[in-house]
């Protein structure tokens, strides 16, 4: 019987489990939520990461394109998806989201690709401010290099809902010097 069930599990067909997290919106993460997304979801998300990247540099284009992704689906499920950069725009407006919605959620995505052994050359930091001026405090998610510990922002905050974030030199980001 032990060996039936070995040779079931071992030509069972692999698939991703269903993911369940918790992300906020709504300002300092107002709203939190714990939503549930699908295989085939997951799947979409993680996509770009599957290829294995041969260096860091490749990786954290993966990087941006499943955060890309991640804020596409979940903006779907919670309504977010209208998200506007920055927070001029759309602020007040339901589904808007400031930096410390966005560098908290991007650190829960990438947290997850993590947990998935999906990141080879990074591992997740917590999230970084800056702020030059008490009216300038601004937040993003941050990864380091294994290699080298050498730190980047992954900042979605300037962009709408969807966009692959910018990933930048953590002490450029901290100049707010341009992104490349």
């Amino acid at each position: 019987m032990r060996n039936l069930l070995f040779l079931c599990l071992m030509y069972t067909p692999f698939t991703a489990s269903a993911v369940s997290f918790s992300v906020c919106w709504d300002y300092e993460c107002g709203i939190q939520k714990t939503i549930d997304i699908t295989d085939e979801q997951w799947i979409f998300i993680t996509t770009p990461l599957t290829s294995k990247a041969t260096s860091a540099k490749q990786e954290r284009q993966y990087i941006r394109q499943s955060i890309a992704r991640f804020e596409q689906v979940v903006g779907r499920i919670t309504g977010t998806d209208k998200d506007i950069a920055e927070n001029a725009e759309g602020a007040g407006d339901p589904g808007q989201m400031d930096c410390i919605d966005e560098s908290t959620n991007s650190t829960t995505y990438l947290k997850l690709l993590a947990q998935h052994q999906l990141l080879t050359f990074h591992q997740v930091e917590e999230p970084q401010v800056r702020n030059k001026w008490i009216f300038d405090v601004h937040w993003a998610a941050v990864i380091s290099e294994s290699s080298n510990r050498q730190k980047f922002a992954v900042d979605s905050w300037f962009l709408d809902n969807g966009h692959p974030p910018y990933i930048q030199a953590l002490d450029a980001w901290k100049n707010n010097d341009d992104f490349d």
